[in-house]
């Protein structure tokens, strides 16, 4: 009779062991898919952008469409003021 309980003492740790092992192999799967998500999202949002400026400059520049109603400039020569003048 203690045989027996000895083996089903055995049974349940074994038991208990693969559930804990399961059970740690979902939260890494989970911790890695969610990274995986978030950078997913972080670079949709980066090209999101982009093309919102595209489009944004885009339209401008088809709005005035005449002659010379566009130039490109340089602004390098500028130079900003460091202190706020009152």
């Amino acid at each position: 009779m203690k045989r027996s309980s000895q083996r089903h003492s055995i049974e349940n740790v074994f038991v208990l062991v693969l559930f804990a092992i399961f059970a740690m192999t979902i939260v890494a799967v989970l911790a890695l898919g969610a990274n995986q998500y978030k950078s997913l999202v972080e670079r949709d949002n980066n090209a999101y952008n982009k093309r919102i400026i595209t489009s944004y400059v885009s339209a401008q520049i088809r709005g005035y469409d005449r002659a010379d109603a566009v130039k490109a400039v340089s602004y390098t020569h500028l130079t900003l003021p460091t202190k706020l003048e009152v």
